[in-house]
């Protein structure tokens, strides 16, 4: 009996050998793996994107892997990252059994593929412009909700000489924010059934990715285990506060729809939708739309206000450079009225500031995960259909060939020799390719406006004696997690 197990294991590890070596072909090189689980094993799951950035040192800037059953690509710098990214059969995205059920099929853009895709993307990018994306109308509907904020601070954390943690009212303040722009409905972000929705978002939403993931390296167990084990109850609950808000909300629309007063991006999509009634071969639909909210909305719920408690931690540490912000805010600005969207242009220093807060953070490590919808070539290595494709955006980060002080927060990374403000090649905050960030504009203009306007206002400084590690406890690989902290805030003289 033995000798047979003995000889089943070793034929099964003789056919795993065989088959792992057709898989591998003319992929890049890489570290050996497992039979069935490949490198999973020796993965950090906290700090994935370490392990890569580790794994590159010895294999190079674009690396293969088994992760599960399944074959990746690794990119860890921006020559890589972009060049790949940009080609269109490397643009598609594996089928994520969770995200397949939100809502009902193949909807929205950040998991669908295809024509849809296509379409829908397209449509985003040009009416989200129409609407305001880097423009003064969404600046005005950011900073209704940025107002709001500072008068609460002002009333409940500034001046009491205690220590305050802001991260929920900053949270649903920039939330908030969002949620008027997509949606055109103006809330106060403490309403009741504002907050439950976003706080049983940003609690589902951990189990939810890790659960994709796990569905991502072994597709097989998306046949095999109940939708209840990866849709949990706070998903499906999630998603059904979400979707009842999004009926009354597109019947809002409907009721007070009028084509020469179009202020959200719902209006727009329902006018879209109307024109297209009597056409066919779209993809324009109701359930569309719930769709592609929830892709902007649930988007935004840890990656923004993420960058914004970064940025406000950084700050209580680095004193001096909170300071150099502020002076420069009030020679340029001053404090009679709120820093503007135009005044970015002239605050060098602060622009530079923000940037290398996203760099130094890079809130989303290792992106979302791409895959190979047909054949390809790139940098002479074939990588075959149905190949995952992750890029390392924080290795690229801390890419010690472009940044002088990688390990580091120096914003000077953005300045030149005279002090204007200078982007970097290599700074992918958003992702880049055919899939970069259809939020982008949204989300730069919430962070800077956020930041710029509280910093004009209030100093902020850690307790006395209290350093923060600038290690994440929450690691998620997904979203890069800020430490929790509380600062002392104080009005400015």
């Amino acid at each position: 009996m033995l000798h047979w197990i003995i000889s089943v294991f070793l034929s099964a590890f003789i056919y795993y050998i065989f088959q792992y070596g057709k898989k591998r072909g003319k992929l890049p090189p890489g570290p050996p793996g497992l039979p069935f689980v490949g490198y999973l094993p020796f993965l950090d799951y906290n700090d994935m994107q370490g392990t890569f950035l580790k794994l590159s040192k010895q294999y190079g800037d674009i690396f293969s892997i088994q992760i599960g059953s399944r074959m990746a690509i690794i990119l860890n710098n921006h020559h890589t990252i972009k060049n790949c990214l940009n080609k269109p059969e490397f643009a598609g995205r594996p089928a994520m059994f969770p995200l397949d059920y939100f809502p009902k099929g193949n909807y929205g853009v950040v998991a669908s593929t295809g024509p849809l895709w296509v379409e829908q993307r397209r449509f985003i990018l040009r009416h989200m412009r129409e609407l305001g994306m880097g423009k003064s109308s969404m600046e005005e509907l950011i900073m209704n909700d940025v107002t709001f904020f500072l008068k609460d601070v002002t009333t409940n954390y500034a001046d009491t000489g205690k220590e305050s943690n802001i991260a929920t009212t900053l949270n649903l303040a920039i939330l908030s924010a969002t949620w008027t722009i997509l949606t055109g409905q103006k809330i106060g972000y403490k309403d009741d059934w504002f907050t439950r929705m976003s706080d049983n978002i940003a609690y589902a939403l951990p189990e939810f990715l890790q659960k994709s993931a796990f569905v991502v390296f072994f597709p097989i167990f998306a046949k095999i285990l109940p939708a209840s084990w990866i849709l949990t109850q706070n998903y499906i609950k999630s998603c059904a506060i979400l979707h009842k808000y999004l009926d009354q909300v597109i019947e809002e629309n409907k009721k007070t729809f009028d084509p020469n007063d179009i202020d959200n991006f719902v209006s727009i999509y329902l006018a879209e939708l109307e024109r297209k009634k009597s056409e066919t071969g779209h993809y324009f639909s109701e359930w569309q739309v719930h769709a592609l909210i929830g892709d902007m909305f649930v988007g935004g719920v840890e990656t923004t206000p993420t960058s914004v408690r970064w940025a406000l931690l950084l700050m209580a540490k680095h004193t001096k450079i909170q300071r150099k912000v502020q002076k420069e805010i009030d020679d340029l600005v001053g404090r009679e009225r709120s820093v503007a969207q135009q005044d970015k242009y002239s605050l060098n220093y602060t622009e530079a500031v923000i940037s290398e807060v996203q760099r130094y953070a890079s809130v989303t490590p290792l992106g979302i995960i791409h895959e190979a919808v047909e054949d390809g070539n790139f940098e002479g290595y074939e990588i075959p259909k149905g190949t995952l494709l992750l890029q390392n955006l924080w290795a690229n980060h801390r890419d010690e060939r472009i940044w002088k002080y990688p390990w580091d927060f120096y914003p000077e990374h953005f300045l030149d020799k005279d002090g204007n403000y200078v982007s970097q090649e290599g700074f992918l905050p958003f992702s880049t390719g055919k899939r970069y960030c259809i939020g982008e504009g949204m989300a730069r203009m919430e962070l800077y406006l956020f930041f710029t306007n509280f910093l004009q206002k209030f100093e902020i400084s850690l307790p006395p004696g209290v350093d923060i590690p600038m290690v994440s406890p929450k690691e998620r690989n997904a979203v890069r997690g800020c430490p929790d902290y509380r600062i002392i805030i104080q009005s400015r003289k």
